[in-house]
């Protein structure tokens, strides 16, 4: 980690969200898959289709391989409650 914050909490604690912490997300059809951080603005090597003047996203990876990004403004948007954290890597 490079002494930058995500700003990023999860839903209800003071966990803050990092690259490679392990989490688990509910969803409406699926039910509970485990995914990692991958990706957040500001901490992790630039990524220019993640990262602009327009808008910037962090992204999970989940254990299939798939990827989803989320809006990053951590001033007005928090992670969802659906996301819970599990472990974090060291």
């Amino acid at each position: 980690m490079t002494g930058k914050t995500s700003g990023l909490y999860y839903y209800g604690t003071k966990t803050e969200v990092q690259v490679g912490d392990v989490i688990e997300i509910r969803g409406f059809l699926w039910g509970k898959r485990r995914a990692q951080v991958s990706y957040i603005p500001g901490i992790s090597k630039k990524d220019p289709d993640l990262e602009n003047e327009d808008e910037c996203e962090w992204t999970i990876t989940y254990e299939n391989g798939d990827i989803s990004s989320m809006g990053y403004y951590p001033s007005q948007l928090q992670p969802s409650k659906r996301i819970r954290f599990v472990s974090r890597s060291s």
